[in-house]
């Protein structure tokens, strides 16, 4: 009955804990001309940021929190729907010793899962090329182990206590 018990504590703690979840930002830059720094090709900017959900407003997103990267600045920005300043796009912007490299997608890019081309804007003299690759994962919550593990943990009980009883 004791062992009944705890382990019916640890299914009841379970239960309660929420689920985890990720969001991965993968991007890869394909061009890096900007205008202030010269024609030519430049470094190309690339990284890799995990975070607990996806993106819905503008964020700054200080080099330290980047999972990795390359060529980036002190801070790039990841601009939802064009809330830092270009409206109508879903804005990567890059600020570098080399200059400022804006990366649009379509709206939305920064809210789903899937594999997203940069789009060169008409409006936007700094708009370069990259891919965007956005991940989504997430763990079951506890409650669904704790229905799965309910039912085995009373066999597992019914189990002992037979084996109890003959011996």
């Amino acid at each position: 009955m004791k062992y009944s018990l705890a382990i019916l504590s640890l299914v009841g703690i379970a239960v309660v804990l929420p689920a985890n979840a990720s969001v991965t930002y993968t991007f890869t830059a394909t061009s890096a001309n900007c205008q202030p720094c010269g024609n030519g090709p430049q470094p190309l900017p690339s990284f890799v940021l995990t975070g607990p959900s996806f993106l819905t407003a503008f964020t700054g997103v200080p080099l330290a929190s980047f999972t990795s990267s390359a060529n980036l600045g002190a801070t790039t920005f990841l601009e939802p729907n064009g809330s830092g300043g270009t409206a109508g796009f879903d804005q990567i912007t890059v600020l570098n010793s080399h200059g400022t490299y804006n990366y649009d997608f379509t709206v939305g890019d920064f809210g789903a899962a899937g594999t997203y081309n940069a789009i060169l804007a008409a409006n936007d003299g700094f708009a370069q090329t990259g891919t965007l690759v956005v991940t989504s994962s997430s763990v079951p919550e506890p409650s669904t182990f704790g229905l799965i593990a309910l039912p085995m943990v009373s066999l597992m009980l019914r189990r002992f206590r037979t084996v109890r009883q003959r011996g």
